[in-house]
C-alpha cells in the first residue's frame, strides 16, 4: 500500500485535536489490551510505532504540531516509552524536528529521554551481542578501509584505516591505525583500541596507546547527565548544519563478471596492493544509490548558557559517538550556507523571499519578488492580540489576515496596496488557533529591479498577563498533568531530570516557531508526488483510504512547523564486489561484529547496512560504499583466520593507563594544517 493511501491512525488524529484525554485513553486502552492478550499490533510499542502517511510515528507528529497542549502530549508519548530515535520519510529524527520548536525545555526533555533509551538499547543489546560472540570460533582478523574520491587531489588527502580484530569467547577486541586527513585535521598513525572485557565484566572500553589513557564508554553512557552536558547537546541540534544519508538498494543488482582465484586491489597513490588470498567470483554492483540531505541550522545564533563549556569545536568532538543516541544523528558536514532567517518575538516568515532585516525605525524590511507570496504563521490562545503595521512605495501588492480555529478560515482582513500609506490592524483571538498574515507581491509586466518591491512591517504578538501566567505555570507542571499511572512510572531519575529541564524554560518566551497552516484532511493526504506539484489545484486527486479515514473528523486547521532549507543529493554508486566462498565465517554470524566495529569511526557505519543486504553467494572480502557525496570507502579483508591460541592478555587492561571520564581525553590530539 502506497504511503499517500495509509488512513490516520486514532492516536494521530487525537495528538492533531490536541486531545489530552484521548491521547491518554487511547494508551491506557493499547497498555490494558496488551496485558490482556497476545495479539499482534496491541503493544503500547507497536502503537507508538505505528506511522502516518508522511512515516510520522505519534512522537515525531506531535513535535510538529504547535499547539497549546504540545508539551503535555510530548510528555504523555515519552513517558510511555515513544522512541526518541524514530525517523520519517524524509530521514529526519524526532528530536531533529523538535529543534524546529523554538522551545528549549521541550528539547531538552527529547534529549534526556533519547540519552536513556540509548543506554536502555545499549544493555538489552548486550545479551544478543555475547551469544553472538560465544557462537562464534576464535578468529584473528584484518580489514583495510581505504578512502577516495573522483575530485582530482582529494585522495591524496583522504584517510586510510587498518584495522586488526582478535575474539577469543565473549571477549573481543579492534586495533585502528588511522593514517591521514580527515577533516582537514592531520592524524599521525593514531593507535586506539576498542575492547569489550565479556560477559563477566560486560564493559565497553577505549584505549589510546599513544597517550596511555583508557576510557569506560560503558560507564560514560549510564552516567547522570549534567547542565553542560545538556546545554552543548542543544547547541549542537540548534547551531550547526545536520546531514543525513540512506543508502537505497531497492533497484540494487549484482551481476557475475567472472571467477577469480585471487583478488588484488589497484595500487593508490604509490602504496603496496591489497590482497584477499580467498577464491572467488567478482560481481558488477549496479543501481545502489545513495542520498544525501542537508539541512541548515535552525538558530545559528544561539548563545550557550553560562554553565556549559566554552570550547565548542572540542566537545563537538567528544560527543561524535555519543550523539548517536538519536540513531546516528550525524554532525555537520555540509558545505550549504543557507540559514533560517531572522524572525521577531511574534513569529517567522515562511516562505523563499530575501531575508528580512531591521530598518532604521526599528521596523522589519522584506523584498517581494513579483508574483512572490511571503506569509507569517502565528500561535494563538484565547485573548492573545495581533497587531500589524506596514507600508510599501508601491501599491502593487495585496495583504490578507486569516483566523484558523476548528475547522473553520475565519478572514480577518483583506487589501489591496495603497502606495506610502500606512496599513493598521488588529486582530483579539476569541479562541486558540493559528492567526496567518500573507502578503502577495502583484506586479505585472517588466520590472528593472529583480528585487520586486521593499516592504516595510512590523507585527506585535501579545499575550493578557493571566493568560501568560496560567502558561507558564502549565510550562511548569507539564508533568504534574501526566495520568497517575505514568507518574507511577517516574523515578526520583526523572524527578531529577524535569528539573534540569526546567533550567532552559525562558518564562517571558512564548515559543513562535516558523510554521505553516494545514487542514487535517490535506496532512492525511500524504506528502505530494513529485509529478503533481505543477498541476492546477482544480483537479482534484482520487479518494483514498486517507481521506475516508479523516471523514468523521472535523477539517480542523493546525500550524505545523517549517522544514527548513534542505538541499538533496542522489548518487548512484557503481562498483566491484567480490565474494568468497572459502571464507572461514558465516555473512550472518559476523553482523555482530560489524555492529560493533561500526561504533569504532565514521569509515565503518554503513559496512552493518551493507551486510543486511541481499548479496550473492559467498562472503564480501572487497566492496565499495559511498561515505559522502564525493567520497567512497572501499574494503578489503585481508586475512582471517581461525585460532585457538588467542592470547588473553590481548583483553586485559594496562595497570599503567590513566582513567578519564570523557571520551574526548581518549581521542588523539589533532592540529589543523593550513
Amino acid at each position: 500500500m502506497a504511503m499517500r493511501d495509509v488512513p490516520l491512525p486514532p492516536l494521530h488524529a487525537a495528538i492533531w485535536d490536541g486531545d489530552v484525554e484521548r491521547v491518554r485513553e487511547i494508551l491506557h486502552e493499547y497498555a490494558a489490551k496488551a496485558g490482556a492478550c497476545a495479539e499482534p499490533g496491541s503493544s503500547v510499542a507497536e502503537l507508538l510505532e505505528r506511522r502516518d502517511a508522511h512515516g510520522h510515528s505519534p512522537l515525531h507528529l506531535a513535535v510538529r504540531v504547535m499547539q497549546p497542549a504540545q508539551r503535555e502530549i510530548v510528555q504523555l508519548l515519552l513517558v510511555h516509552g515513544a522512541r526518541v530515535g524514530a525517523r520519517s520519510l524524509l530521514g529526519w529524527s524526532c528530536l531533529q524536528d523538535a529543534a524546529l520548536c523554538d522551545d528549549e525545555f521541550l528539547l531538552a526533555q527529547l534529549f534526556l529521554r533519547g540519552e536513556r533509551q540509548l543506554w536502555a538499547q545499549v544493555a538489552t543489546y548486550q545479551d544478543s551481542f555475547l551469544d553472538a560472540l560465544e557462537r562464534l570460533p576464535d578468529f584473528e582478523m584484518e580489514i583495510a578501509i581505504e578512502t577516495y574520491s573522483w575530485v582530482p587531489g582529494v585522495s591524496t588527502m583522504l584517510p586510510s584505516q587498518l584495522n586488526r580484530l582478535w575474539k577469543r569467547g565473549s571477549q573481543l577486541r579492534v586495533d585502528c591505525t588511522t593514517l591521514g586527513l580527515e577533516r582537514l585535521q592531520l592524524r599521525h598513525g593514531t593507535r586506539i583500541s576498542h575492547v569489550f572485557t565479556g560477559r563477566d565484566d560486560r564493559r565497553a572500553l577505549v584505549l589510546n596507546h599513544d597517550t596511555q589513557t583508557l576510557c569506560d564508554v560503558t560507564k560514560a553512557l549510564s552516567a547522570t547527565s549534567t547542565l553542560s552536558k545538556m546545554d552543548l547537546g542543544l547547541h549542537l541540534l540548534l547551531t550547526k548544519e545536520q546531514s543525513s544519508m540512506a543508502i537505497d538498494s531497492s533497484q540494487l543488482e549484482f551481476r557475475k563478471v567472472k571467477d577469480v582465484a585471487t583478488i588484488k586491489t589497484k595500487r593508490k597513490h604509490g602504496d603496496a596492493r591489497r590482497v584477499s588470498p580467498w577464491s572467488g567470483a567478482k560481481y558488477e554492483m549496479k543501481h545502489l544509490t545513495a542520498r544525501f540531505e542537508f539541512r541548515a541550522p535552525v538558530n545559528p545564533r544561539r548563545v550557550q548558557r553560562n554553565f556549559a563549556s566554552q570550547d565548542i569545536e572540542t566537545a563537538e568532538r567528544a560527543l561524535g559517538s555519543w550523539q548517536t543516541f538519536v540513531d546516528d544523528l550525524a554532525g555537520s558536514s555540509s558545505t550549504t550556507s543557507s540559514a533560517k532567517r531572522p524572525q521577531d518575538a511574534s513569529g517567522g516568515l515562511s516562505s523563499h523571499a530575501s531575508a528580512p532585516v531591521s530598518s532604521p525605525h526599528g521596523a522589519q524590511e522584506i523584498w517581494l519578488a513579483k508574483g512572490q507570496k511571503v506569509e507569517m504563521h502565528l500561535d494563538v490562545l484565547a485573548g492573545d492580540t495581533v497587531g500589524w503595521d506596514f507600508r510599501c512605495k508601491s501599491k502593487e501588492f495585496s495583504f490578507s489576515a486569516v483566523f484558523y480555529h476548528d475547522d473553520r478560515a475565519q478572514p480577518v482582513c483583506r487589501s489591496d496596496g495603497v502606495k506610502n500609506t500606512a496599513i493598521v490592524g488588529a486582530f483579539t483571538a476569541e479562541s486558540n488557533g493559528g492567526f496567518v498574515l500573507s502578503w502577495t507581491n502583484t506586479q505585472r509586466g517588466f520590472s528593472l529591479d529583480k528585487r520586486g518591491i521593499r516592504l516595510l512591517y512590523s507585527v506585535s504578538h501579545t499575550r493578557p498577563p493571566t493568560e501568560q501566567a496560567r502558561s507558564n505555570q502549565q510550562d511548569e507542571a507539564t508533568s504534574d498533568a501526566s495520568p497517575r499511572s505514568a507518574q507511577r512510572q517516574l523515578s526520583s531519575e526523572n524527578d531529577e531530570e524535569l528539573a534540569l529541564c526546567r533550567r532552559f524554560l525562558r518564562p517571558e518566551h512564548i515559543p513562535n516557531a516558523m510554521t505553516t497552516t494545514v487542514s487535517l484532511r490535506d496532512y492525511a493526504a500524504g506528502p505530494s508526488p513529485p509529478e503533481s506539484t505543477s498541476t492546477s489545484l482544480s483537479k482534484r486527486a482520487p479518494p483514498s483510504a486517507a481521506d475516508a479515514s479523516t471523514a468523521h473528523y472535523k477539517n480542523t486547521f493546525r500550524s505545523l512547523t517549517l522544514l527548513p532549507t534542505t538541499k538533496r543529493f542522489r548518487k548512484s554508486c557503481d562498483a566491484k564486489l567480490f565474494m568468497a566462498q572459502d571464507f572461514p565465517i558465516q555473512t550472518q554470524d559476523f553482523l555482530p561484529i560489524l555492529e560493533f566495529l561500526s561504533q569504532t569511526g565514521e569509515q565503518v557505519k554503513s559496512m552493518a547496512d551493507f551486510f543486511r543486504m541481499k548479496l550473492p553467494p559467498g562472503f564480501p572480502v572487497r566492496f565499495e560504499l559511498p561515505m559522502m557525496f564525493t567520497v567512497r570507502a572501499a574494503y578489503t579483508f585481508q586475512k582471517a583466520e581461525l585460532r585457538t591460541d588467542i592470547d588473553p592478555s590481548l583483553f586485559t587492561l594496562p595497570a599503567n593507563y590513566a582513567a578519564v571520564d570523557s571520551i574526548k581525553d581518549v581521542l588523539p590530539q589533532q592540529t589543523t594544517t593550513r
